[in-house]
């Protein structure tokens, strides 16, 4: 069974045996807003879905374990997709600095941004948004 858990609730032993020393998260952000994919309670990926707005969330980081199936990482996008939309996000922003990986991003029905959701003059490369199926009530 795939859960998706807050870093935070995850057990210590669960973080050891996912990241290595220098993957470890280090910043605070990445503790505020870091998630892990679980499938029968081993961890497969790690994400940051940082919030920029009420409607808006910056994937800000994706790492998928090695040695992972291909398929796993288009399995992650539509995963996280969804876990943003029950979380109310109506797009999903991410940054490519790697021209080669904008094909996986395509795939994943991400599409270049015209505007950045946070102001990031230190970072070299292209915002990409995806619109997220959010229903409305009225």
């Amino acid at each position: 069974m795939m859960t998706i858990e807050p870093i935070q609730d995850v057990s210590e032993d669960v973080l050891n045996h996912f990241f290595t020393e220098e993957q470890k998260p280090t910043h605070q952000w990445e503790w505020d807003y870091g998630y892990l994919t679980l499938i029968d309670n081993e961890a497969i990926a790690f994400f940051v879905l940082d919030p920029v707005s009420q409607e808006d969330a910056w994937l800000r980081r994706l790492w998928v374990k090695g040695g992972s199936n291909p398929a796993l990482m288009l399995m992650m996008f539509e995963w996280i997709g969804d876990y943003a939309v029950k979380a109310n996000f109506h797009n999903l922003y991410t940054h490519l600095d790697d021209p080669s990986k904008q094909v996986l991003l395509e795939m994943n029905q991400f599409k270049p941004s015209v505007e950045a959701p946070v102001e990031n003059k230190e970072k070299r490369g292209h915002w990409y948004v995806k619109s997220l199926n959010v229903q409305t009530t009225s």
